[in-house]
């Protein structure tokens, strides 16, 4: 695609986000503090076996699925991916906050996956970074989403807060990581796939409820998972109701 960075003659000043450990803590100290009720939070998905997807507590208002990076080949499935949903999402996908992954925001794919999920799940949100950043930048582009993200400085905060707060030492802003967050929610009857570094939103088909757990596990693995066999850096949170 073109270069987003074409649209923009002053870069925004918060530039090159740490990335987020795969660790429900640190998800739900960034979404709690950015609005996220209480009620709610990120727990861990411990296999897509029916045992184990039933030790998730319900409901589940969406996914997010690390995946390895590194796999060239991906892009043509993901372009197949998006041709194939066109002719279902209808107009769907026009309710979605979408935003582009700009490079220069750095390791923010689990940051940005946060976002896709919480403001896409239909939870209210509490007043704080996250609602303010929705209901402003709301009906802009993903393009131009993706460069508001990085003028927030209460989301940029809340986010280098909870990746100092992993297991795991932070890495520098300016290393390259090995995987790669996407966002899973259900909006309109359609499961949707949120990932700013994809050209678009793909709508992996109709889901409910009661089977986006199910369907879009299924998703992840007759999709994602072929790709890449041989890795083992794979992890999934669910987003889930506690009370």
């Amino acid at each position: 695609r073109d270069k987003p960075g074409k649209l923009m003659t002053v870069l925004p000043s918060n530039l090159h986000w740490l990335p987020l450990e795969s660790n429900p803590d640190v998800f739900n100290s960034f979404a709690h503090s950015v609005g996220l009720p209480s009620n709610w939070e990120f727990v861990d998905v411990f296999g897509f076996d029916p045992e184990l997807l039933a030790m998730v507590p319900q409901p589940c208002k969406g996914l997010i699925l690390l995946h390895p990076l590194g796999k060239k080949q991906r892009r043509n499935h993901e372009e197949q991916w998006i041709t194939e949903g066109e002719k279902t999402a209808g107009s769907v996908g026009e309710q979605l906050f979408y935003l582009t992954q700009h490079d220069d925001s750095g390791n923010a794919c689990g940051t940005i996956a946060t976002i896709h999920t919480l403001a896409n799940a239909g939870i209210p949100l509490a007043d704080g970074p996250l609602k303010q950043f929705h209901d402003t930048c709301q009906g802009q582009s993903a393009d131009e989403l993706g460069w508001a993200l990085l003028k927030q400085s209460g989301l940029f905060s809340a986010s280098e807060s909870a990746a100092h707060g992993g297991q795991t030492t932070t890495p520098d802003r300016l290393d390259k990581t090995s995987g790669h967050f996407v966002a899973f929610v259900e909006l309109g009857g359609k499961l949707w796939d949120l990932d700013g570094r994809k050209r678009k939103a793909i709508c992996f088909g109709d889901t409910t409820e009661a089977t986006f757990l199910a369907d879009a596990t299924r998703i992840i693995k007759e999709k994602y998972m072929p790709i890449d066999p041989a890795k083992d850096n794979w992890s999934v949170l669910a987003l889930v109701k506690t009370e």
